[in-house]
């Protein structure tokens, strides 16, 4: 009979979800922990071992023979002892051959498998894939007739590591067999679009007993993929006591509002396009009033990676602010910060546009409504790894907290959502937020707003010049502006009957 209730371990970080799970291992038996990390791993296994537990550790970066999936099955069908394995290791493996252990998984897996290549030209994709994939007139790719299962796995297994994006993405997806391949066609090729998840449904079934631990579990896209499809959340009872923290949480947001985006960090001060990531970008001057607040002090740096891929800022930060450092951008499990009590964060959770279209692909293949995706992944992005980085520093040491951590975030909206997240008191400091600035319009070959861009075009209008001539000046086309023409029409019409 299949197991269809799984247990949930929903406690912030740092509650002591790690030894309430070791307690439990030393009460029973046949237990299989997976956690996010292979340093976790490492690090959990010592842990166990000084209270006694002799676990198998099994990952793949331990240089044996053979393959991690033979090692971990063969630990696995001796149903006896321990294992600690890592998340991607665990799904790679048969899960009817879980039967008979208790699975507890550390950390909320992950299990958006979305990928999608750079474009690639027309001529690349018929030499690698005619013959092999069937293009339909939708864009949706399959198999091609006559081309066997084994053939497709072979291929995919000689690309992987390759430098064959295209290639991976592909082939991956077609072999993934749930998966939904399709092409968005640009001027130059295609962009190949893999839109996928990873099925924790099999695990849970298998599994004598099924745990989760991570925080406000129920906010995540695996708890919410397992309601739908009909499997019952229940309190674990590895869930630990949860006595809160110590000292309250500063919070300090940076911009007025709810918008925080790659392209408003991209977005000159004055609201105009910088075409680059400079010092003129309003993304850099946040970082370098958060940076000032914190006076010096030692503090954690969580960002994006293509804000520290720009070079010129990289080395700014290197050499004026050598109390920064930059971490990773998935914390969890780390546990080396813990003498910091200062953070700046700046990410956001906005999937770019094409990112986007795939992603509503993967809930309708869930069988999961795109609001109730959408929702998840916004919390997975940004509100968790945000938690996740704020709670690396002295925070996570409970009552043991000696210092107040103050973080440096976007916006008062995200702050409001990790109050919540962390179930803390939390005290706000505005002094250093600021409004976003009016981005300037696009339309026109001028700086002016689009209200600035009206403005101007109606008075030339009214003054008898011509609507060609008007264009011509402003660089908009005829149509825009009779547009603007006629909005300016209907706001005095509508003033003149007010």
């Amino acid at each position: 009979m299949k197991n269809k209730t799984f247990y949930v371990v929903s406690a912030p970080m740092g509650a002591g979800k790690t030894h309430s799970f070791i307690e439990y291992a030393k009460a029973t038996n046949n237990v299989l922990l997976a956690v996010p990390k292979i340093d976790l791993a490492d690090e959990v296994a010592i842990r166990m071992h000084q209270v006694g537990i002799d676990p198998e550790v099994i990952h793949s970066r331990q240089g044996h023979q053979s393959s991690t999936v033979d090692r971990l099955s063969d630990a696995l069908n001796k149903i006896d002892g321990y294992i600690v394995t890592t998340h991607a290791s665990l799904l790679n493996v048969n899960p009817r051959q879980l039967k008979g252990w208790k699975v507890v998984v550390d950390e909320v897996p992950t299990i958006d498998n979305c990928k999608r290549s750079k474009t690639v030209p027309f001529s690349t994709f018929h030499r690698l894939f005619d013959g092999l994939v069937q293009v339909h007139d939708d864009g949706t790719c399959s198999i091609a007739e006559g081309v066997g299962d084994h053939q497709m796995d072979e291929l995919y297994r000689d690309h992987l590591g390759s430098d064959l994006k295209s290639v991976e993405v592909m082939l991956g997806g077609l072999t993934s067999r749930k998966a939904g391949v399709s092409l968005e066609k640009r001027d130059k090729g295609y962009i190949i679009k893999s839109a996928d998840y990873n099925d924790w449904r099999p695990v849970v079934e298998n599994a004598n007993e099924f745990h989760v631990m991570g925080n406000a579990v129920w906010n995540t896209l695996l708890y919410q993929h397992l309601c739908w499809h009909g499997f019952k959340p229940e309190m674990s009872p590895l869930t630990p006591m949860f006595k809160g923290y110590k000292l309250p949480l500063t919070l300090v947001p940076l911009v007025n509002g709810n918008s925080f985006s790659t392209l408003l960090m991209k977005t000159c001060v004055d609201g105009s396009d910088a075409g680059q990531f400079d010092e003129t970008c309003l993304g850099w001057v946040l970082a370098e009033k958060a940076f000032e607040y914190h006076k010096g002090e030692r503090l954690l740096f969580q960002c994006h990676g293509w804000m520290v891929k720009e070079k010129r800022f990289k080395r700014n930060i290197e050499a004026n602010h050598k109390n920064v450092t930059i971490t990773e951008f998935d914390v969890r499990g780390l546990n080396t910060y813990r003498s910091y009590s200062r953070t700046v964060n700046m990410i956001h959770g906005n999937p770019e546009p094409v990112e986007g279209r795939i992603l509503y692909e993967m809930f309708d293949i869930m069988g999961l409504p795109a609001e109730v995706g959408m929702e998840a992944i916004k919390f997975e992005r940004l509100i968790d790894p945000m938690a996740q980085h704020i709670l690396r520093t002295g925070m996570r040491d409970g009552d043991a907290q000696q210092f107040e951590t103050v973080t440096v975030l976007p916006t008062m909206a995200i702050a409001q959502e990790i109050q919540e997240a962390l179930c803390c008191e939390v005290e706000f400091d505005n002094s250093i937020m600021i409004d976003p600035p009016e981005k300037k319009s696009k339309v026109g070959n001028g700086d002016r707003t689009k209200d600035e861009l009206i403005s101007v075009v109606c008075q030339d209008y009214k003054s008898g010049m011509k609507k060609k001539a008007i264009g011509e000046q402003y660089g908009i086309s005829q149509p825009t502006v009779r547009k603007y023409i006629n909005e300016m029409k209907k706001e005095e019409s509508v003033q003149d009957t007010v």
